[in-house]
């Protein structure tokens, strides 16, 4: 079974699609990124708010591949569990 599902997923300005943005302050409180090809700046939140639908997206997608594979997995257990008996059938 695979173990590691992580993932990185590319966050867009709102407001012309570019996916670089640059970090404008590191304050430990709030962090502000500006894009480079509109110049909007904008928290961190708001870009991750901004995004809720891509990262949403990305999120239902792992959690399938995390579902499949748990099934997939408890699939071989059962089979491995019940192999040698003729009364039982793991479909």
């Amino acid at each position: 079974m695979k173990t590691d599902y992580s993932r990185e997923v590319k966050l867009h300005c709102p407001t012309c699609a570019s996916s670089l943005m640059e970090v404008e302050s590191l304050d430990t409180d709030l962090v502000m990124v500006k894009c480079p090809s509109c110049g909007r700046t904008m928290t961190k939140d708001d870009l991750i708010g901004e995004n809720g639908e891509t990262i949403a997206a990305e999120l239902e997608e792992m959690t399938a591949e995390v579902m499949q594979d748990i099934r997939k997995d408890f699939h071989a257990s059962l089979e491995k569990a019940f192999r040698g008996l003729k009364n039982v059938k793991i479909r």
